[in-house]
């Protein structure tokens, strides 16, 4: 059963959902709703790419993009109030990415800190992360966003797709690199 507010899931997401297939949501850090947008956008976009026959995907990408975004909230700072959350489906692949400003891991002292026997949670929620992303044959990467005016990092999720015909699809990030 659908309720009003799941079928508005899809007024959150900006981009060409059913051209490319390609979707993006927008969250403040501050917002105590945001974990529970994005999980519905994604669970919309899943829907609109017809890939709710996937066992598991949507329950496992939800729990991906709630963890995300919870860490994002939790660890990225005050440097910058907005974060956000892309899911892409190429070909036979979906990529989960979510972007803010704070430091990258290594960068903080993130690493040594989830060492520590008084800070056993750090690194829990990405951890469940990569293990999800693990069972679709998947990868996590922890990268720089490259922007040099305010640095920031990308959380990216890329995970294979059980074999089924897709239709190929243009790659927006090599058109936007092209700008």
């Amino acid at each position: 059963m659908t309720t009003r507010q799941e079928g508005n899931a899809h007024l959150l997401v900006q981009g060409p959902v059913h051209a490319q297939r390609w979707g993006s949501v927008g969250f403040r850090i501050d917002d105590p709703q945001a974990v529970r947008e994005c999980r519905r956008a994604a669970r919309w976009m899943l829907g609109e790419w017809r890939l709710t026959w996937v066992p598991e995907l949507v329950d496992d990408v939800g729990l991906m993009v709630s963890e995300l975004v919870t860490n994002v909230q939790r660890h990225a700072g005050d440097s910058y109030p907005a974060g956000s959350f892309t899911l892409w489906h190429p070909g036979r692949r979906l990529v989960l990415t979510v972007h803010d400003k704070g430091e990258l891991p290594w960068r903080s002292g993130w690493w040594s800190r989830a060492e520590s026997a008084t800070d056993w949670e750090t690194g829990r929620g990405l951890a469940l992360v990569r293990a999800l992303a693990a069972e679709h044959i998947g990868e996590v990467d922890v990268v720089d966003d490259k922007d040099r005016a305010r640095p920031g990092k990308v959380v990216r999720v890329s995970m294979l797709l059980p074999n089924r015909e897709y239709a190929p699809v243009a790659d927006p990030f090599k058109a936007l690199a092209k700008a």
